[in-house]
């Protein structure tokens, strides 16, 4: 029988192709889309960080907020009806405090007064020092409700406090004036923002 040929060598199998070497700074995009660790930080470390900052920023208002320099409240008010006149001399008792670092000096008291039937405030500023003794001659009873006249132009020290009286004179009677609605007072300080002392409560 004669021999067969030989049956022919298969050929090697080819080698993958060599894959190019990573890049750095670049992945793959089925790593960077596959799973949410990869796009998102852990959530533990943010919250501590937002935490953290919410205190800061809260500190920093607090102490950069802007602080009263002043403060004053009406004590009494007394009214006292002018003889043949539909008028009224108001003696207001005043208690002001500096709460600045700074002197405080005022430069105007302005008082408004809103009684029914009066469309608009009535104003009027306060009485000068020199008139008190001038009232008070023709009004003992004024007097008796009045202490020193609120130091006009005088300095009040840091952290001291105040009291004095201030005298107005309203266009109303007596009676309107005790139903009054609002009596507002307004210091116009130096170098300081005005000092609005809101009506005693009735």
């Amino acid at each position: 029988m004669p021999d067969q040929p030989a049956a022919p060598t298969p050929p090697a199998p080819t080698p993958p192709a060599p894959q190019p070497p990573p890049r750095p700074g670049h992945v793959p995009m089925s790593e960077e889309f596959d799973r949410a660790k990869w796009t998102l930080p852990p959530a533990a470390p943010v919250l501590i960080v937002l935490a953290v900052l919410a205190i800061i920023v809260a500190i920093v208002a607090w102490v950069g907020r802007p602080k009263p320099q002043d403060a004053g409240e009406i004590v009494s008010v007394f009214a006292i009806q002018q003889p043949d006149q539909k008028s009224v001399l108001v003696a207001v008792q005043l208690n002001l405090r500096n709460l600045g670092e700074k002197p405080m000096r005022i430069r105007t008291i302005q008082a408004e007064l809103t009684v029914p039937g009066q469309s608009e405030p009535l104003k009027d500023e306060a009485a000068s020092a020199v008139d008190f003794d001038r009232y008070f001659q023709a009004f003992p009873e004024l007097k008796q409700h009045a202490l020193a006249p609120v130091p006009v132009e005088t300095d009040i020290a840091p952290g001291a406090q105040q009291q004095g009286t201030a005298i107005f004179g309203f266009p109303v009677t007596k009676e309107a004036f005790d139903q009054r609605q609002q009596l507002r007072l307004t210091l116009g300080l130096q170098d300081r923002p005005s000092l609005v002392i809101p009506p005693p409560p009735q």
